[in-house]
């Protein structure tokens, strides 16, 4: 009767198949003593179906069988389940035909009786180890193959950091890297706006994009200061932050030094229950890919630093008058794309002819020098604070004439930090001021709001330029909104 023997390692499977039942239990027993799991049939048939039923990794046959025989059975075990290896047992009588069944991809062949044990255990051992064999070189290639795969993602999202000299651009493609790298779970790049700044989220595979998230985090609270900036994995603080602000535990967070200045840092977050990490770069390859973004970072600064100085003006280190007119273009694309307003401010030095023609152009270039710092948001002027967006603009449009571009702000706000601006002017200890009407420069500006008093950039300016001269007309050093001008020319 065909059955099952107890099986000790169900990992490596015999099926014995033979129509004298005494085998069947003889070397049931002995795979089993051995520690294989063990099957039994009666018939090919029977070892068919079992074949259908359970994975088994080698079958021992008779040769004679009625119906189904074992040369009938091998040759569709070899056509059906060709990892499982045949073993054909035959008569003395019947050798040629074992050889010839052989031929036909049988592993090997016992002469019945089979009555050393041992002789048939170490032909099972030989199948298996050739089987391990197989896994491990298995086992290999797969660890080469994903080494390859590995390399050649390194090498597509390195090259793709090359690609670009925009920081922006880099922040993005930096956690969108790191992300199909990581095989799973969210990522997120924080940089630092300015040296002595808190951390703020530049990028993240999660975010709108358009959210504002500062840490409550400088380089200075980081545990050592600059030098332990390279150890912000270990910094549990930093992490506790970042899981309460992304939803999740944060698995690593790698540091981001450029020209050896802290530059910010990538975190990579745990993944989700359901998520596939099988695709998980090494450790290793991230650290390169870390690396190499750090190294792109570096060249676009670098870049920007470059042409920054062919943008800017000499004299005040302000943006000149063509990065100007290039960025309101762009400002106002952005606008009309999130829907939200723009608004611009022009500034004019009174008298500054005046100035000038007393104190001589020296006195006139440190003036336009503080200026600019004050537009700037580099000065602070007693009690008057001057606080700048890190999004706002300023340049130089020509002559003593300045500009600043305010994105997201209407004009009732932009009228509140024109007036900051102007006041922070009025009160700052210029050279020369004792000359000027009333003892001190002073600044008139005027502003307009896209969209609501300008549809594009020509009729934006010419609507903040018209603002500027009614200032002018109605005394100087004073604001007045191109909206204001509107009024006063429809009630006239």
């Amino acid at each position: 009767m065909a059955g099952t023997a107890a099986a000790a390692d169900p990992g490596f499977r015999i099926l014995v198949v033979d129509d004298e039942p005494a085998i069947r239990e003889f070397m049931a027993i002995a795979f089993a003593e051995e520690g294989y799991a063990v099957e039994t049939a009666a018939s090919g048939e029977e070892a068919l179906r079992i074949l259908e039923r359970v994975p088994v990794h080698t079958v021992f046959t008779d040769i004679r069988m009625p119906g189904i025989d074992g040369v009938e059975l091998l040759r569709q075990v070899r056509g059906r389940w060709d990892e499982t290896e045949v073993v054909i047992m035959t008569s003395h009588a019947t050798v040629e035909t074992a050889i010839s069944a052989i031929r036909q991809g049988a592993y090997d062949y016992l002469v019945k009786p089979v009555e050393d044990v041992e002789v048939l255990l170490a032909l099972a051992k030989r199948v298996k180890d050739k089987r391990d064999l197989i896994d491990e070189l298995r086992r290999k290639n797969a660890s080469l193959a994903r080494l390859a795969a590995e390399i050649a993602a390194l090498q597509d999202w390195s090259r793709r950091l090359a690609l670009s000299l925009d920081a922006e651009i880099l922040h993005k493609t930096a956690v969108d890297g790191l992300w199909a790298l990581s095989g799973a779970g969210a990522t997120a790049l924080y940089a630092l706006p300015e040296s002595r700044g808190r951390f703020v989220l530049a990028a993240s595979t999660t975010s709108r994009g358009d959210e504002v998230v500062e840490l409550p985090f400088a380089v200075a609270d980081i545990p050592g200061g600059r030098p332990g900036f390279a150890n912000l994995d270990d910094w549990e603080p930093l992490k506790r932050e970042l899981a309460m602000r992304h939803g999740a535990p944060v698995q690593t967070v790698h540091p981001l030094i450029v020209g050896g200045e802290p530059y910010g840092f990538v975190a990579r977050f745990a993944p989700k229950p359901e998520e596939d990490l099988r695709n998980q770069a090494s450790a290793g390859t991230i650290a390169q890919f870390v690396s190499a973004v750090s190294t792109a970072l570096g060249n676009a600064l670098l870049y920007r630093s470059v042409a920054e100085a062919t943008l800017k003006d000499g004299l005040t280190g302000l943006y000149n008058h063509r990065y100007f007119q290039e960025r309101l273009i762009a400002e106002i694309s952005r606008a009309e794309r999130s829907g939200k307003p723009l608004t611009l401010l022009f500034f004019d030095i009174d008298h500054f002819k005046h100035l000038n023609d007393t104190n001589g152009h020296p006195v006139g270039d440190r003036v336009l020098a503080g200026v600019a710092d004050i537009l700037r948001n580099s000065t602070r002027v007693s009690d008057v604070p001057v606080k700048l967006a890190q999004m706002d603009i300023a340049a130089r449009y020509g002559g003593e004439e300045f500009v600043l571009i305010l994105p997201e702000a209407s004009r009732e706000d932009a009228f509140t930090k024109a007036e900051r601006l102007r006041l922070a002017v009025e009160s700052y200890p210029f050279p020369g001021r004792e000359t000027q009407p009333g003892g001190k420069v002073t600044v008139s500006c005027g502003l307009a709001e896209f969209p609501r008093d300008a549809t594009d950039a020509r009729s934006l300016i010419s609507a903040a330029d018209g603002a500027l001269y009614a200032a002018k007309r109605q005394g100087r050093n004073r604001v007045v909104s191109a909206a204001a001008v509107a009024a006063a020319a429809a009630n006239s």
